[in-house]
């Protein structure tokens, strides 16, 4: 995911094992950096339920909360903004967020509600996964609402062997179209990629090919 995001011109910023109270602080911080651009990108990866991603201390950041520090904060308000969540969604109570207002925003689930997220130990989350790849392809030629049906067919049916469905799940409230490519990849993403092991730019062909097989069928 920052691989892609760095190609797509974002700056990156990499926080792990956050614990609820971290997840906040943090957002907090980020949405009142004032070096965003016209657009920002928030990727949620942890385990979860519906409506809430689960912090490293077992405590739950509510979905709903996440949202809108977002869509509210200083620095990101009146921005375009994705804000992705790779987790699962198992059954619990429907969450008011689902239906809540969060102008300029696209939300991108994982998964549909009440199911489970998955992953693969070699490869990593298949949405993803997914997800990437598509940004990497079309990128110069969508907009995200546009790339949507892709990444749903390509998730559905690049099964990586799991044998197991699953079906994202989006919510669009933007009015103008968002172009997620901000400008030409800086150098330190071009670096980046030439200091990626082998092992993981094998694993990212693999799915590339997989990936570009199912558009093909798709006639992309």
């Amino acid at each position: 995911m920052a691989d892609t995001l760095l190609r797509l011109g974002y700056s990156v910023s990499i926080r792990s094992n956050l614990t609820k109270v971290e997840i906040e602080s943090e957002l907090d911080m980020f949405c009142s950096d004032a070096r965003h651009g016209s657009s920002v990108v928030v990727a949620f990866m942890s385990h979860g339920c519906l409506g809430e991603v689960v912090g490293f201390d077992g405590e739950s950041a509510k979905e709903s909360k996440i949202l809108k520090r977002i869509s509210k904060g200083k620095r990101t308000s009146r921005k375009q903004q994705l804000v992705i969540f790779e987790n699962c969604r198992d059954p619990g109570r429907w969450p008011k967020s689902e239906l809540a207002f969060f102008p300029d925003m696209i939300v991108a689930h994982s998964t549909s509600p009440d199911e489970s997220s998955y992953r693969m130990t070699d490869r990593g989350s298949r949405f993803i996964q997914c997800l990437c790849t598509v940004l990497d392809l079309f990128a110069d030629k969508c907009d995200i609402a546009s790339m949507v049906p892709i990444v749903n067919y390509v998730v559905q049916n690049a099964t990586f062997n799991l044998g197991i469905s699953q079906l994202p799940w989006w919510s669009v409230q933007t009015s103008k179209k968002f172009w997620i490519r901000v400008n030409e990849p800086p150098q330190s993403s071009r670096e980046s990629r030439q200091q990626a092991n082998s092992a993981r730019n094998q694993t990212t062909n693999d799915c590339r090919v997989q990936v570009t097989e199912l558009l093909q069928k798709m006639r992309l």
